[in-house]
């Protein structure tokens, strides 16, 4: 049993990749952070420690409760409810084979923990997840500090970030739209609109950049008029936080990483600054950098793109951008000039 009870945001998670790639599209934010918990305070590497206590006071808490001590019985055992009966889907392989199985298999509620001296619930992990849980070399695994699965704001940020993490070494990863909905958990039917799916990856770019050790872009990949995948790039987060003492990374092993090529991030980033000057010239100059993102990935929703033109693609936006612009300037007495901007682009107006 793993009776580690005083929770530090240096606590580290150790997540194997069939729990990285498994579907948690049942599980809320508060239910994520408690996994990423129990993940922090098992002993990956002995199956005896699968265990975990936790006092009430911080179940509660990681769940989201602000004040646990007016929570009822019975509402506490309603959401051990909840979090036992919730599963996860492991794809088996690439035809469609799949099993859904509960990532808990029972919870213990103790009124007067001696140990403790509180009310305490113990949660052990699905005996048929053991290997998901503690087979860590077989399996492969990252790791990265509980303080990040503590900070980030949302169930997808939160699902999305290992995923980043685990394609780190590649810098990129390009994934179907399908595919990436379900990895996220984000499979109601509102986020089947990419438009509205869209702003759940906004805002997890901006919650992952400013929380965790990674920073990443995306672009969408079309065919015809319909958004099919997105392109990630991801790096590692410029103001990267002080690395675990003796902890070894994939950039320690340089045979197992991708050439570091300080020319082609120039080149990239160039053509990069040359794209935001661009739409920037579009709005005359009068938005800041976020602005114009924001704006240019709303506007590649109107704006065809053909793979094998590229830069004739950012140009199409810069005069979609530019039409726009001049129906904002036609327009008096704006309170927002950037909102209604966004009015405009956002629904072709």
């Amino acid at each position: 049993m793993s009776k580690k009870n005083t929770l530090t945001k240096n606590y580290i998670v150790e997540k194997s990749k069939p729990l990285i790639w498994s579907k948690f599209s049942e599980y809320n934010l508060g239910e994520m952070r408690l996994i990423d918990t129990y993940l922090a305070k098992i002993n990956a590497r002995e199956e005896e420690s699968s265990e975990v206590v936790f006092t009430i006071d911080e179940y509660l808490r990681l769940l989201g409760y602000e004040y646990p001590n007016k929570l009822k019985s019975s509402e506490i055992e309603k959401s051990l409810d909840k979090l036992l009966g919730s599963r996860i889907k492991i794809d088996l392989n690439n035809n469609g084979d799949y099993i859904k199985v509960n990532l808990f298999s029972d919870a213990r509620v103790i009124v007067s923990d001696p140990d403790f001296g509180k009310r305490t619930i113990t949660i052990d992990c699905n005996p048929k997840l053991k290997e998901a849980f503690f087979g860590l070399a077989e399996k492969g695994y990252i790791e990265y500090t509980l303080d990040y699965s503590l900070r980030l704001k949302s169930k997808y940020s939160l699902k999305l970030y290992p995923l980043l993490k685990d394609k780190l070494y590649r810098r990129e990863w390009t994934v179907e739209l399908k595919d990436l909905r379900e990895l996220m958990g984000a499979t109601n039917k509102n986020n089947e609109s990419f438009r509205e799916f869209n702003k759940v990856l906004q805002k997890c770019k901006k919650d992952i950049n400013e929380v965790t050790d990674i920073e990443f872009e995306y672009e969408k990949i079309t065919k015809g008029r319909l958004t099919r995948a997105i392109k990630f790039k991801i790096k590692k987060c410029t103001a990267e936080q002080e690395q675990i003492h003796g902890q070894m990374e994939i950039y320690d092993f340089p045979e197992y990483c991708p050439d570091s090529d300080s020319t082609a991030d120039q080149e990239q980033n160039a053509v990069l600054e040359s794209k935001f000057t661009l739409w920037s010239e579009a709005c005359g100059n009068e938005f800041n950098r976020s602005q114009l993102e924001e704006l240019a990935l709303l506007a590649e929703e109107h704006v065809e793109y053909e793979p094998t033109d590229a830069g004739r693609h950012d140009l199409d936006i810069y005069h979609y951008l530019l039409r726009k612009y001049k129906s904002l300037q036609k327009k008096k007495d704006v309170k927002s000039r950037f909102g209604y901007m966004k009015y405009l682009v956002e629904n072709n107006a």
